[in-house]
């Protein structure tokens, strides 16, 4: 399943992501991302970058199924 999260940092092809608060290190591949940028993560990999008014969509919809 993928999920919408913030990135926080990046150190070259890894970042560290924010998902609900907890923090994660997850892997960019070749997407060149900056810190407060919003991204699709799909196991230990971020899949696409997604705009600010995406990842709140996705966020609300995702707290409607809980």
């Amino acid at each position: 399943m993928a999920f919408p999260a913030k990135v926080k940092s990046v150190d070259g092809s890894r970042a560290v992501i924010d998902v609900n608060g907890e923090e994660r290190k997850v892997r960019l591949g070749f997407l060149k991302l900056q810190p407060g940028d919003c991204v699709v993560v799909h196991g230990n990999r971020v899949v696409d970058k997604i705009s600010a008014d995406e990842y709140e969509k996705t966020v609300n919809a995702l707290r409607g199924l809980g």
